[in-house]
Order: structure tokens, then sequence, then C-alpha cells
């Protein structure tokens, strides 16, 4: 009885050892040149814009965690970097005049903050030639999207609102009105009914062309782009 017991223990043991071995090897293989989920930073991932030699970065060009409420600041630093310019979303974000009730020519709130407000385009256009030393201008325009592609703006910021609402008006100041939920991107080209942006909140993404002009005329036909050789 007890060899019995002994040779079942054996066998046990062994089954156990075995199972053991395939589970080690089995996790082995399957991380077999991979990252695993928790070394996988989407924010160190590059995005590759050749037409304008420019490298978009998740880390860079997001608005999160730094600027909850800085889309603006960020859409500028990426207008800026696209042209060549070595300038991060903090640097704008700290240029940026602020203000408790301005929000056409000061930063409304403080971007850095969840509850901050917004700008408008004389705010980020001005805030963008802070940084402008070669001769170029940060020029804020008012008109159609149609009119910026044919003219070669692009890229250039367009005032929406996040994901394209439908946008709601708060207050008007100074022949601006400023919407909820409103928002910054860098369009870089329209193309076959579709407008290719940089979203400091959703990273390398397309829209619809008819909605996003919609929103584009609903928030004032707003626009900054950066125009060489004019100073």
């Amino acid at each position: 009885m007890a060899r019995r017991t002994l040779v079942g223990a054996l066998i046990v043991s062994l089954v156990i050892a075995a199972a053991l071995a395939a589970a080690f090897f089995f996790l082995v293989d399957s991380t077999q040149g991979k990252a695993s989920p928790s070394e996988c930073d989407y924010l160190n991932m590059e995005v590759s814009d050749e037409p304008h030699a420019f490298i978009f970065n998740y880390q860079k060009d997001m608005q999160y965690p730094e600027l909850p409420t800085g889309c603006e600041a960020t859409a500028v630093s990426t207008l800026l970097r696209m042209h060549g310019y070595n300038v991060s979303k903090t640097d704008v974000a700290d240029a940026m005049p602020k203000s408790d009730w301005d929000f056409v020519d000061c930063f409304w709130g403080d971007p850095y903050k969840e509850t901050g407000g917004a700008c408008m385009s004389p705010c980020a256009a001005a805030t963008a030639n802070l940084f402008i030393d070669d001769g170029a201008e940060a020029v804020a325009v008012r008109s159609t999207l149609g009119e910026l592609d044919l003219e070669g703006a692009l890229p250039a910021c367009v005032w929406v609102t996040i994901n394209l609402e439908e946008p709601r008006a708060t207050r008007t100041l100074k022949g601006y009105t400023c919407y909820t939920p409103s928002h910054c991107v860098v369009v870089r080209k329209i193309e076959n009914g579709t407008v290719y942006c940089y979203d400091p909140l959703s990273g390398v993404v397309d829209y619809p062309l008819q909605l996003f002009k919609k929103r584009y005329e609903q928030l004032g036909s707003q626009a900054v782009y950066i125009e060489k050789g004019v100073r």
C-alpha cells in the first residue's frame, strides 16, 4: 500500500511539473519579440507626414495630460513644428496671455486646468508670432475652407468642435462668439471630400468635409496659418 501511495504521489508530482514547464515555455514563446501591454506606451508612437517633412508625435502633439483645455496651444505648437520651429505645447500655453473674461485676444481661464476655457484665432496667431523670427508670420483669417485650400494656406489651425458635435453658444465678445465644446485642430490637407487633421484629443484623424465645414462656419470660420517671408 505504501509503494502504491509513493508511486501515485510521484505521478502527481510529475504531472504538476510538466504543466508548470509547459506554462513557462508558452509564456516565453508568446512574448518573444513582443512588448507586454504595460510596455506598450502609445504616447511614444510617431506618424510621419512626408508632404510637410514632419513627424507627428503623440507626446508632443496631444494636449493631455498637461493641457486638458489647451487644444489651441497644442494645435499652435504642432503648426509651428510643422514649419520647423522647435516649440512645445507648454511653451505656447505659457506664452498665451490669460484673462478671466477675454477669450478673443487672450486665453479665457487656464489651459492647464479642466475648468479652463478657450481662445479665438487672434490670440492664437499673436502667440504663434512670439516664436517666429525668420520673416514669416502667423495670420488669423476668417474665410472658408475652400479658399484656404486654394490659396495654399494649409496646414492651418482651424476652429471646430470636439468630435464635430453640435455647438452651443456661451457668450459673445468683440464680434466673436465662444461655443462649447469648442476645439482647435490642425488641418493638413483636404482631399476627396475628407479633411485630414492632427487633433490634439484624437490624434491623426480624418473627418467628412461637409460636416467639418459646417462646424467650422458655425464657429466663425476661424483659422491660423503661417505665411513665409511677409515681415
